[in-house]
């Protein structure tokens, strides 16, 4: 054997035991608590758990089942997430990263931006969410209004550079079903063709800047805010728009004393002003003259 194969041989078995080692004697335990100061650091209302990490290549790490808290309520799970280093950018200023991952029966893909100021590290983080399907989220299942069915679609902006917002999201839910409490309305659920919202987070407050809500028995509008208080469900609502009731949703209503919340001679194009205020598990309306 010549010297040429021998080291050649060498290399492929340095290579085989440096990937063993790299797999078997990953640090997922240090490398989860690194994440969990970074967003600590970020905003300590809130927290990630994860089961597992282990190095992939090309170079990057695989997430398994990745929850994510506020407050110790969680918000989000994500069953499994990829993400890949952008080669080039490690050695430039600020680093570049791709993910992809799957929740809720849908796909969670985007890139993030990491750089570094003189203060601390910036994150730039654009998200797109799709085919989600809303009935499988477990904190919507705890409100007092519950979808059973609903696909959705979004972008998410993250931004911590102190000149920007720091996230922003618009979103659309497709085909959706929402299940009413008993003492809202005599139907038993409202169903949607489309519901749209554009919202902005800034610390502990979502203001909601904009909803067009299509549906098969309303239409409607809203802006406003929810305040976040913990747990969740407490979290305090204040948003006003205008409803617009179909007439075939108002005719089912006229045995029952909850038409007089919408007489007719109030029915116009706008439809009906309207607040929601209160928390999220006990909400509260309210008819504007």
């Amino acid at each position: 054997m010549n010297k040429t194969l021998k080291i050649f041989l060498y290399l492929i078995y340095t290579v085989a035991i440096t990937v063993f080692f790299l797999y078997h004697l990953f640090p997922s335990d240090e490398v989860k608590a690194h994440i969990q100061r970074s967003l600590g650091r970020l905003n300590p209302d809130y927290s990630v758990r994860i089961d597992r990490i282990r190095p992939t290549f090309p170079p990057g790490l695989h997430f398994n089942a990745v929850g994510l808290f506020h407050r110790n309520g969680l918000l989000l799970e994500v069953k499994k997430i990829n993400i890949t280093a952008k080669i080039f950018s490690l050695f430039r200023a600020q680093k570049t990263m791709s993910f992809q991952g799957s929740t809720y029966g849908g796909i969670l893909d985007g890139v993030v931006h990491i750089s570094k100021d003189r203060a601390a590290q910036r994150f730039q983080v654009d998200a797109r969410i799709s085919g989600v399907q809303i009935q499988d989220i477990s904190v919507l299942q705890k409100m007092p209004v519950k979808p059973s069915s609903g696909v959705l679609e979004a972008t998410v902006l993250l931004d911590t550079r102190p000149t920007r917002e720091p996230l922003k999201t618009n979103l659309t839910i497709s085909d959706a079903e929402l299940k009413l409490p008993p003492t809202f309305f005599t139907p038993g659920s409202l169903s949607f063709r489309s519901i749209r919202l554009e919202m902005a987070l800034d610390q502990k407050t979502v203001q909601v800047r904009k909803s067009l809500i299509s549906g098969r028995q309303i239409d409607g509008q809203f802006s406003g805010s929810v305040l976040f208080r913990n747990p969740l469900d407490k979290s305090i609502l204040n948003l006003t728009g205008t409803i617009q009731p179909h007439p075939q949703f108002l005719a089912n209503l006229e045995k029952t004393l909850a038409v007089n919340i919408f007489p007719k001679r109030r029915v116009g194009e706008k439809g009906f002003p309207i607040r929601i205020y209160n928390t999220i598990e006990a909400p509260k309306f309210a008819l504007r003259p």
